[in-house]
């Protein structure tokens, strides 16, 4: 996308609101980013579902991780900095997000889109989060349904993930979750514009759990 396309992408209301709303929510965690003492340490900085494996070995199931090259985006003298730990936990909860909305949008194309029409799943699902309708339709019933048992299996995923016997700080990886939402948004734009939404209602997300 042109930069001429990127800004005016960024100073439509809808965008400026969500970015407005997160710039107040991330002020709340400036003390999290600021603790004297934090353990910094090399950290894989881009993780995501597809970078872990796993293979079950005498009953018991083990994970690898894979691809350490680091963010796609930085430097190399970028990738040797060392970042806590958190921040590769809060890659991998938007990971999970990017299977749900992606989840979400194959099952709007599949049910609901007939072969004559010219509409896209993205159009539904920014309709369902942004345009609620004075009447609900069969339709938005099933999408709101279907939306709530992802949202369950989202919940269900984060909190296996984030058990209490990791030592971690919750605050520092809702800080990393929102910041990796951020750099998403600018991904997407620039490389795969069909994905913009995901990002978008990310944050949208984010925005309104507070």
């Amino acid at each position: 996308m042109k930069g001429r396309e990127k800004i005016a992408f960024y100073s439509s209301p809808k965008i400026q609101a969500i970015l407005i709303d997160v710039k107040d929510i991330l002020k709340n965690y400036r003390f999290a980013e600021n603790q004297e003492i934090m353990t910094l340490q090399p950290i894989h900085q881009d993780l995501h579902m597809q970078k872990i494996l796993y293979n079950k070995i005498d009953e018991e199931y083990k994970y690898f991780f894979i691809d350490f090259e680091g963010d796609p985006r930085l430097s190399m003298e970028e990738k040797k900095q060392k970042y806590p730990s958190e921040k590769d936990f809060g890659s991998f909860l938007r990971s999970l997000s990017y299977i749900k909305f992606d989840a979400l949008l194959r099952f709007i194309e599949e049910r609901f889109i007939g072969k004559d029409e010219y509409r896209v799943p993205e159009e539904f699902l920014f309709s369902l989060y942004f345009k609620k309708a004075a009447k609900i339709t069969k339709k938005d019933k099933t999408l709101e349904h279907f939306l709530s048992l992802l949202n369950y299996w989202e919940g269900s995923m984060k909190d296996r993930f984030l058990n209490e016997k990791l030592e971690i700080d919750v605050n520092l990886i809702s800080y990393f979750t929102i910041e990796r939402a951020l750099y998403e948004l600018d991904y997407e734009l620039l490389y795969r514009p069909n994905k913009l939404i995901i990002p978008i209602l990310g944050l949208k997300e984010i925005i309104d759990r507070f």
